[in-house]
């Protein structure tokens, strides 16, 4: 299992570059930019990556920056001929308003989101910081320790990051930036250790328990340096980029950060950081370019627009499962290298440098390596290259995907082309897919049927692409005693967490979750006792508790994020002196409660005391 390019999403509606990105909800949206002139299209991607095209912006715009706060994604500031101070917000539903103007007019700014508010700091050239609550009310903290423009910002944890930047005014040489600025919850600001090389247009994004620059311009070339900083704003420097670039664009999905794109070289590679910080190199981009946009959807991540030539592209990347050929079944092709048929064709990224032949009518199978099944009934496609030779007649071929010797899928039937290797792919329906019963069976048949004695069909490379396999699942009762932990410091995602028993947590037990619990369900009950404590330190959205919660005696639950969708059907009991936290926000809130809600003695419920209160 592992990060790929899975082929690009419908075009953007404009192709342009310079363009802004974030994700609300259901929908990533990609604002504004530079085509043939300033644009204000917003395109808008659903997690089936269906896009629509929502009002536009306000003011038609490009270098301007987005992030996300509660229920509304933000578009700020920019250049169209002069600086803007335009804010354009959209809602869950896209519906377009325009708070308060941030309090300078800039460009070349950065934008991320710590607890309440969404912050917009630096630009061409100031040190301004303006903060957006969820209700949109601007205020402006403590400004940067150093005004610079062409910075980067991400999250991690308690702290919103802006590091690097450029401190001149782009005559040459450039003077560049090492600050790091730290703003927490409460937007108090701290300077932490510096990036370990002074950039600026270097890029951030956020992993587990890291936060990663990446790339830029030192002043002299382009870098391929990476800094990483932990929650404790601990910085260290893992593997760098594959190739030195700057204006990357960042995002991250599953567990993977990702660097895609940029100006100076490998303007199409693409670098993946997992948990670990351990760097791969996925498929690159389509199109190789810069000034994309970038945020994630669901289970993609979306590099959209552009510029080396100015494009539309829209590449998605998702941590997929793969079946490559492992071994020969029957080998009644020829491998144009070495002495087995799948040697040839078992790529991870394709090549047509080496390949198998058919001469006239032939038929060989490989068996595809083993997966896990995906509990899943859409994702499973199937991809080869093949060309033909020949000077009569068009020449043609079968390709089936077997389980054993159960035909699953006819994957080609018909021509294929000559003189070049080109691709061919199925998608399985969802009939043929739920036929599939033992993913360590699989094989694909490749006959050739219309052809010449002399003529020849080649397959260069061969691949099953699967979604990635189900996380977490508890079955029974999940139990905590004593002073018992358990931690995941990763996502728990694609599937709902499903607990049908109880999830207990007993005297001093802890539970924790760092990273972010998704489609979590508890159809039973979860209790914590004593001083047991529940933390989430990031996100949990769309939960449902139909059974009961109850936090008793000196246990203490908080959130330091977001609860999402929040629906309880049974019963929700605070009592004696427990607390219930939610540092961030709640939002979307559907509180059914069916039952009771109870909070007694001197119990607290955020910062508002009850007494003997009954509802």
């Amino acid at each position: 299992m592992g990060l790929k390019n899975i082929g690009t999403a419908t075009a953007l509606s404009v192709a342009r570059g310079s363009l802004a990105a974030t994700t609300l909800g259901n929908y990533a949206l990609f604002g504004g930019g530079l085509a043939t002139g300033y644009s204000a299209v917003v395109d808008a991607y659903d997690t089936s990556l269906t896009r629509s095209t929502p009002t536009a912006l306000s003011f038609a715009r490009e270098y301007l920056s987005a992030t996300t706060v509660g229920n509304y994604a933000l578009f700020g500031g920019g250049e169209a001929g002069s600086y803007s101070a335009v804010v354009d917000a959209y809602d869950t539903s896209l519906t377009r308003t325009t708070p308060t103007a941030l309090s300078v007019a800039r460009r070349y700014m950065d934008s991320t989101t710590i607890g309440d508010y969404a912050l917009f700091g630096g630009g061409y050239l100031y040190n301004t910081v303006d903060a957006y609550d969820t209700s949109l009310t601007r205020t402006t903290p403590t400004a940067l320790s150093v005004a610079r423009s062409s910075l980067a910002a991400t999250t991690l944890g308690d702290y919103a990051l802006f590091g690097g930047g450029c401190t001149s005014d782009y005559a040459l040489p450039e003077t560049v930036s090492a600050v790091i600025d730290a703003y927490n919850i409460s937007l108090t600001r701290s300077t932490p250790t510096t990036l370990s090389v002074a950039r600026t247009d270097t890029s951030a994004t956020m992993i587990d328990d890291y936060a990663l620059f990446g790339g830029g311009f030192d002043g002299t070339a382009e870098s391929a340096v990476v800094d990483a900083y932990d929650a404790s704003l601990t910085r260290s420097t893992p593997t760098a980029l594959s190739v030195a670039r700057r204006n990357v664009s960042t995002t991250t999905t599953g567990d993977y950060a990702l660097f895609g794109g940029g100006y100076g070289g490998g303007a199409s590679a693409v670098d993946a950081y997992d948990s670990s910080l351990t760097r791969s190199t996925p498929t690159p981009l389509s199109v190789g370019r810069y000034d994309i946009g970038a945020t994630t959807i669901g289970d993609y991540a979306l590099f959209g627009g552009g510029y080396s030539i100015t494009t539309a592209v829209v590449d998605v990347y998702a941590v997929v499962q793969t079946a490559i050929p492992s071994s020969d079944i029957t080998t009644g092709w020829t491998p144009s290298t070495g002495t087995t048929l799948y040697g040839c064709i078992d790529e991870e990224i394709y090549s047509d440098a080496d390949y198998i032949r058919a001469t006239g009518v032939k038929t060989c199978e490989v068996k595809l390596s083993s997966t896990t099944d995906p509990v899943s009934s859409t994702g499973h496609i199937v991809r080869f290259r093949a060309k033909a030779t020949g000077s009569s007649g068009a020449e043609s071929m079968t390709v089936t995907l077997y389980q054993g010797t159960t035909s699953i899928a006819v994957v080609k039937s018909g021509t294929i082309t000559r003189s070049t290797f080109n691709p061919y792919t199925l998608t399985l329906s969802a009939a043929q897919a739920d036929a599939i019963t033992n993913y360590g069976d699989l094989r694909l048949r490749f006959v050739t049927t219309t052809i010449g004695t002399t003529e020849t069909i080649d397959v260069s490379w061969a691949e099953m692409q699967l979604p990635a396999s189900p996380t977490v699942t508890n079955e029974g009762v999940s139990a905590l005693s004593v002073t018992s932990i358990l931690t995941a410091t990763g996502s728990v995602t694609k599937v709902p967490v499903t607990q049908e028993g109880a999830s207990n947590l007993i005297t001093t037990s802890i539970l924790t979750v760092v990273g972010s619990g998704v489609h979590a369900i508890h159809d039973g009950a979860i209790v914590i006792n004593s001083t047991s404590v529940l933390t989430v330190i990031s996100g949990v959205t769309h939960i449902i508790h139909s059974g009961e919660t109850t936090v008793s005696v000196t246990s203490i639950s908080t959130i330091t994020s977001y609860i999402t969708h929040t629906v309880f059907s049974g019963e929700v009991i605070i009592t004696t002196t427990s607390e219930l936290l939610v540092i961030g926000t709640v939002v979307y809130n559907a509180p059914l409660v069916e039952a009771e809600v109870l909070l007694l003695v001197s119990s607290f419920f955020g910062d508002r005391r009850y007494y003997e209160l009954e509802i």
